[in-house]
């Protein structure tokens, strides 16, 4: 493991896993989808704008990406979360992580997925906050209270003005990449 990072909820839970992606960190509402398929589709889809998506599909990443499966130039998910995190197979395309990578875009692998999507089902949907630290961090009940906290702290969904968000507004729009990383020492 290169990075751990934890998800914590505004309900006080913590999810620890490894960081794959961006080194950022990301906020926003965790919500979840079921497909199989289609990773990619999903991440770029503008209708996950302001959301950590986690992905119940166990095994994410074994196709790569490639430019036609993108529903936009861009991904809009604010961080991805899945089981497991599998190098792609197919020549001619770029591996999920690298995809993230260059667009900012942070992600969390090793949870377990359903239990997340167990909680949210029971709860609702819930704020939450990606933090990522170096491996020998990992489990530090002090960056698990500052993710709590920070999944706390940010404003709800249903407050953005989502729309005025499209692209161009946040330094995301076209195909260049976003650059906000930072990892915690």
């Amino acid at each position: 493991m290169t990075r751990a990072a934890v998800l914590g909820l505004e309900d006080g839970s913590v999810w620890w896993g490894e960081a794959f992606g961006d080194a950022s960190p990301a906020s926003g509402e965790v919500v979840f989808n079921t497909a199989m398929t289609g990773y990619q589709e999903i991440a770029s889809d503008a209708s996950y704008n302001g959301q950590i998506v986690v992905l119940t599909y166990p095994l994410i990443g074994n196709y790569g990406t490639f430019e036609r499966a993108a529903e936009s130039r861009r991904p809009w998910v604010e961080g991805l979360i899945v089981r497991e995190l599998v190098a792609t197979c197919r020549e001619g395309t770029i591996d999920l992580e690298a995809y993230l990578r260059s667009y900012g875009v942070p992600g969390l692998a090793g949870i377990d997925t359903r239990a997340l999507v167990r909680r949210l089902r029971a709860k609702g949907t819930l704020r939450g906050a990606i933090l990522q630290v170096p491996p020998h961090r990992s489990q530090s009940e002090e960056i698990a209270r500052e993710a709590v906290a920070t999944a706390r702290s940010i404003p709800a969904l249903a407050t953005k003005p989502l729309v005025v968000e499209s692209p161009g507004s946040r330094g995301r729009s076209g195909a260049a990449p976003r650059s906000r990383s930072s990892t915690r020492a």
